[in-house]
């Protein structure tokens, strides 16, 4: 193969191979080699992280093809006996180790399958060596198991062989001025086979991808957001009932605490019974998926937590892993039952039929029939001033809990900008959050590490109550905390820091700019 990308081209149903191989017989000396059958899967993350990436995988019989989406360039191949779910379920090798750095904790998945019947025409020279093949595929597709498919539109695709670059040149100009073929981008056929299915690359994201009109009422801008997070729990519901990968249930629990955000921060929008009806029952959510998340941590970290001890104690924390994977399996056997109950089902569709009604408006929610734009100014310019005097007032011998509330705080403020981020220049409200978000991952750090600190002195105490911690490991856990412990410290440590990038008079100068209202009645102090 050699460096020159191969290249794509549009056929309609009555370009066969027989016709093409005539009518390039006008032009070179072309044969037709032996058709071959070929099905296989393309497989990717939920959240599409080899799309992102600008890559595809393929899975055929014996072995798994790492392509360049753009060019179609295989860069690895590795064989498999079965379905990869991880990347580590790759032999080690460039696969393996590329798939490793963007996938993380996402399982593989098959998106779309494909059938193909190719046939190849051999291009030769005046002595009959081949120097291009033009392979044309007839495809057809189906969704992972479903039954039946969908016919795909022809494709012919020309193949680089080395040292015949001009050849090939040649063959492309034929084929595109004499045979007035179109060009199509290599990945062309996968979108066509997602398309076919009722797909598209990247139809799913755990980000806030809507778009908000600045003349349009609070009450139906609420609607918006709140429906686009409620889509987002519908769609990690199955992932997360069959413990697919951890980020199923991470982006159900982000998506149910921005609920519970856009409840309870965005004030006076809806009817005050509705409101604490819903905040009440998303808390439930929040409480029934929280044992199964500390566990996920818990895998998730294991590695590291294993890294993290010397040499000669590492042996005796398999206990600890051994007492996580079989509170995870009973802690998600029970999350299951939770989510297939009518209790959550209930909660699901009454929510979706609220969201899809008009706006409620009345004197009980008065900011319902407002301009979101000067609603959002409101509060986002509100949390922005608590996050500052909360901030400003903690010093070193400040309470840990003092902490967590400006943590809380901050979260809140980032929901907000985030939630009515496409009502601001975006340039202006991404630094904005980019800048909060140091300070968030330093208050997240602080809280984490106290947090699993508790929470494995807390395992250890089950595990000797089930007689499942023998000395050493409990001597290996009680390094673990030690390290954790060193880690809040040092997060302590940073904070004055990370507030202080925060607190700057730039970062002030455009918080007002883009968040103080107009006119306020409340005597505002000067930030």
């Amino acid at each position: 193969m050699s460096t020159h990308d191969s290249v794509c081209f549009l056929l309609s149903f009555e370009d066969t191979p027989d016709v093409l191989c005539t009518r390039l017989s006008e032009y070179v000396d072309c044969v037709i080699e032996p058709s071959v059958s070929t099905s296989y899967c393309y497989l990717d993350s939920f959240d599409w992280r080899l799309h992102q990436s600008g890559l595809m995988l393929l899975q055929l019989d014996t072995h798994v093809e790492l392509q360049e989406k753009k060019s179609g360039q295989v860069l690895h191949t590795a064989a498999i006996n079965k379905t990869p779910v991880w990347a580590t379920d790759l032999p080690a090798g460039g696969a393996r180790d590329q798939l490793s750095k963007i996938l993380e904790m996402r399982a593989l998945m098959p998106v779309v399958c494909v059938d193909t019947r190719s046939t190849t025409l051999a291009i030769r020279d005046e002595d009959g060596k081949t120097v291009v093949r033009l392979r044309i595929d007839n495809n057809k597709c189906h969704a992972p198991n479903v039954r039946g498919h969908s016919i795909l539109s022809p494709h012919a695709t020309l193949l680089p062989l080395k040292g015949y670059a001009k050849e090939m040149l040649e063959l492309e100009k034929i084929l595109l001025e004499e045979f007035d073929l179109t060009k199509a981008p290599v990945a062309s056929q996968y979108a066509e086979a997602l398309a076919a299915i009722g797909r598209k690359p990247g139809d799913y994201t755990s980000k806030l991808s809507f778009r908000l009109k600045p003349g349009m009422t609070t009450g139906h801008a609420m609607h918006m957001i709140l429906l686009h997070l409620l889509n987002t729990i519908k769609a990690n519901i199955e992932g997360t009932r069959e413990d697919i990968d951890s980020e199923f249930l991470h982006d159900l629990r982000v998506a149910t605490r921005r609920t519970r955000s856009a409840l309870t921060q965005v004030k006076k929008v809806l009817p005050p019974k509705v409101l604490e009806d819903y905040k009440n029952r998303f808390a439930w959510v929040g409480q029934i998926t929280g044992p199964t998340r500390d566990m996920d941590v818990f895998q998730l970290d294991y590695d590291n937590f294993r890294a993290s001890l010397p040499p000669q104690m590492r042996g005796h924390l398999e206990p600890l892993h051994e007492f996580i994977e079989e509170h995870h399996h009973s802690e998600q056997k029970l999350l299951k039952r939770r989510l297939n109950s009518a209790q959550f089902r209930k909660l699901i569709e009454e929510w979706e039929d609220y969201l899809k009604t008009e706006p409620e408006t009345g004197e009980e929610m008065p900011n319902s029939s407002r301009a979101v734009l000067d609603v959002s100014r409101e509060r986002i310019w509100k949390m922005y001033r608590l996050v500052l005097k909360e901030g400003r007032a903690i010093t070193y011998d400040s309470p840990p809990e003092d902490m967590h509330e400006l943590r809380k705080s901050c979260k809140k403020l980032r929901y907000l900008m985030e939630f009515f981020s496409s009502l601001y220049p975006a340039a202006k409200i991404e630094s904005q959050i980019k800048v909060l978000k140091v300070l968030l991952n330093n208050l997240g750090d602080f809280q984490d590490y106290e947090v699993q600190a508790a929470k494995l002195m807390s395992v250890g105490e089950q595990m000797k109550k089930e007689g499942k911690a023998p000395t050493q490991t409990v001597m290996a856990m009680g390094v673990l905390v030690a390290n954790l412990l060193s880690r809040q410290e040092q997060a302590h440590k940073d904070f004055s820091s990370c507030f202080a990038g925060f607190d700057t008079p730039q970062n002030h100068s455009l918080n007002r700019e883009l968040f103080k209202p107009a006119t306020n009645p409340e005597k505002e102090e000067k930030a």
